[in-house]
């Protein structure tokens, strides 16, 4: 018989009259389930609108998860019978995320209005207690090092090795360790129904091998790092107009 895992949570938002030369909203939610996991998130929001022809939009995003099973690699093992051939293997997670989304929108004309969408991105994740199906359709795991087997990290080379059953016969097995920290548009619509978009999309991406959350080495280290541009051209055209 399986063993379910129940989940619970709540979620409000109060936010204030949108017609208004400024408005603003502040969403929170918690979720958590029987196993021991959780996430929290707080969304506060504020919009500006100077003009009628111009929307400026700030909205951070954090959010904090605590995950019980996070899914990590599938190791094949025929010894590994209770599980049909394969370990699965999974980490405790805990990960801090912030984004923050910034975007404006500007209308020139009624044909013609400029869209600009960015959004820094800063997580760190840690993944502690890598661990097994203890058996099959049960939400029950056999950590490594402490419940079966031995598990030891290569500092050099940010690898683990398993030996899923000690002294037994199971062969051992490596895996990378995961933990990490991660740190417009122009639309013209030149004819009813049909529209031009030029846009520009520019990326940074960089990691370190620590779990842990720092919001000013993470968001100072994020202008370090070298942009990947891309510049697109789309167009749509209305049949029939």
């Amino acid at each position: 018989m399986a063993l379910a895992v129940l989940q619970r949570g709540w979620q409000m938002e109060v936010e204030s009259d949108g017609r208004k030369l400024y408005a603003f909203s502040l969403f929170g939610s918690r979720y958590w389930n029987s196993a021991g996991g959780w996430t929290n998130q707080i969304i506060p929001s504020a919009t500006l609108r100077p003009s009628t022809a111009v929307r400026l939009t700030l909205r951070p995003t954090y959010t904090r998860t605590h995950a019980m099973a996070q899914y990590v690699t599938r190791v094949t093992d025929p010894l590994a019978a209770d599980t049909y051939g394969s370990r699965y293997v999974f980490a405790t997670l805990d990960q801090h995320q912030l984004a923050i989304v910034t975007r404006v929108d500007w209308t020139f004309t009624p044909a013609l209005s400029l869209q600009m969408f960015v959004q820094p991105l800063l997580a760190a994740a840690d993944f502690q207690d890598y661990k097994e199906f203890a058996r099959p359709r049960q939400f029950e795991f056999e950590v490594y090092g402490r419940d079966a087997g031995t598990i030891a990290r290569d500092d050099a080379t940010r690898t683990y090795t398993v030996d899923p059953d000690g002294a037994g016969a199971a062969p051992s097995f490596t895996f990378s360790e995961r933990d990490f920290n991660r740190r417009s548009l122009l639309r013209w619509e030149y004819r009813p129904g049909s529209t031009l978009f030029l846009v520009w999309q520019q990326s940074r991406f960089g990691s370190i091998g620590t779990g842990e959350f720092d919001f000013r080495r993470d968001f100072n280290a994020l202008w370090g790092v070298p942009p990947e541009n891309v510049f697109v051209l789309k167009g749509t055209w209305w049949i029939g107009r």
